[in-house]
């Protein structure tokens, strides 16, 4: 087994797919299934601080873990840069506050076994993202709260999405809601769709799947409304807990195209979904600020520097273009 450790975004899974001859398995943390000959796990730093948060032993965890899947290749984050803390983790293979190798999850050194990836390397420099809200469906054109309610498309919700023009992109990610599916299928025919879990929409509780009009006088919404969309939802997702999922959903899925090289992707997703993206990533915090109509969206810039800084990306405008 061989550790492959680096700082965030250096593109280590690239690297092992291409030096190493191996394609991803399992990636920790993650929903997503990938299928090849070789095994990969990645994203070990995030087990790890899961365990801790948990207030369980890493490293007999961690050595559970490898006993059971027998990977070809770990990759973890950098130790010590941020994503966790260093001291609980010597012994498990990462480094040492004096930049030496601690010994590996099988108990020995990390010698030839554990292979860091030199500052240098980058995983791209630039990727440009385009976010997107899938086309119509019954509940919109009623204008209900549709969020866990798995609806398909309306006709007039595939015509929206029939008359886009997308530039190519090599990659799409999305929602696994089906409304999301259908979108992608009519934008990108053909390309393989890789859902994100967390990137569904809000579940609306006793609201689902109910008007304005059905609701205006019920105490529990009227409060709801006079929070701001703030306050709790009967039965439902807090709006803390949604934005966080959709946020922490969007920096995965932004590291895995940026590890693979990439340059372009889409996102096909929800409203919800990309208002809570762009509140947080784009500097811009007002949460409505974002609202989006059915089959539009936004183009945005993905670039290192301001990544790595200060957690950024720039909204280069919406899509599809307004007409100058």
């Amino acid at each position: 087994m061989i550790l492959l450790i680096g700082g965030a975004f250096q593109g280590k899974t690239a690297l092992a797919l291409e030096k190493l001859n191996g394609s991803p398995t399992w990636i920790l943390g993650e929903e997503t299934a990938w299928q090849g000959e070789g095994q990969i796990v990645s994203h070990l730093e995030r087990f790890i601080r899961r365990e801790m948060e948990a207030g369980r032993d890493p490293k007999e965890e961690v050595k559970a873990l490898l006993e059971r899947s027998d990977p070809r290749v770990v990759i973890a984050d950098e130790i010590g840069c941020g994503l966790v803390p260093i001291d609980p983790l010597n012994g498990l293979g990462g480094r040492k506050p004096d930049g030496s190798s601690a010994p590996g999850p099988g108990g020995g050194g990390g010698g030839a076994g554990t292979l860091r990836v030199p500052p240098g390397h980058q995983g791209g420099v630039a990727m440009k993202v385009l976010l997107l809200r899938h086309g119509e469906t019954p509940g919109n054109r009623r204008r209900a709260y549709i969020g866990s309610t798995d609806e398909p498309l309306s006709p007039q919700g595939r015509e929206q999405a029939q008359a886009v023009a997308v530039p190519p992109v090599e990659r799409v990610y999305g929602s696994p809601m089906l409304r999301c599916r259908q979108t992608a299928e009519i934008l990108f025919p053909g390309a393989e769709y890789h859902p994100v879990p967390d990137l569904r929409e809000c579940d609306f509780g006793a609201f689902e799947g109910k008007s304005y009009e059905e609701l205006k006088d019920d105490p529990a919404y009227r409060s709801w409304i006079d929070s701001g969309g703030e306050g709790e939802i009967p039965e439902g997702e807090s709006a803390p807990a949604f934005r966080l999922r959709c946020t922490e959903a969007f920096a995965s899925l932004v590291e895995d195209a940026v590890g693979r090289g990439l340059s372009s992707c889409a996102v096909v997703c929800h409203g919800g979904s990309i208002m809570a993206i762009l509140a947080h990533y784009s500097g811009e915090g007002d949460f409505y600020r974002w609202q989006v109509k059915n089959a539009a969206g936004y183009f945005i810039l993905w670039e290192e520097s301001a990544w790595r800084e200060e957690k950024r990306v720039k909204v280069l405008g919406p899509f599809p273009p307004v007409p100058k």
